[in-house]
């Protein structure tokens, strides 16, 4: 088996990476920061320098090569910045990265996603996956929800 982490080069996907290897996991990791690429290859994984806003589908495909399942940790996630920047990353990466993945024969698309989403200033409990809060903390939550679909 082979897994393509997007979003490897920071916290969660990093993590990926890591409990990956360390079960013997073949791994294919993608992120902008390509300093962290090399700690990542030391760890075993191959590194693929990508941009997923900026990806074309000719990259996309090379990138997709011989995986099985796709980790989707990547995300932009800042208590600030446009509507339109968390969108294009959140939202339309997101869903040209799960089109290419179906049509080069990608098995599984795990999209990892966000307590935040379901964040409202208040306490819950058991919560259900279609919560949406009266109003979202921020631009990353709101938009968040759409990449599911």
């Amino acid at each position: 088996m082979k897994v393509l982490v997007t979003g490897a080069t920071s916290g969660l996907g990093r993590n990926a990476v890591e409990f990956l290897r360390n079960k013997g996991i073949s791994v294919r990791a993608t992120g902008r920061n390509e300093a962290m690429g090399k700690l990542l290859e030391k760890m075993g994984a191959e590194f693929v320098h990508a941009d997923l806003t900026e990806l074309v589908s000719s990259q996309a495909k090379v990138m997709l090569a011989g995986i099985d399942t796709l980790w989707h940790c990547s995300s932009f996630t800042s208590p600030w910045g446009t509507q339109q920047a968390f969108d294009l990353a959140n939202v339309r990466a997101t869903r040209r990265l799960g089109e290419w993945a179906v049509a080069w024969g990608v098995r599984n698309f795990i999209h990892i996603s966000s307590p935040s989403l379901y964040f409202d200033y208040h306490h819950h409990r058991d919560i259900k996956e279609d919560f949406r809060p009266h109003r979202f903390a921020n631009e990353f939550a709101a938009v968040r929800p759409q990449a599911k679909r």
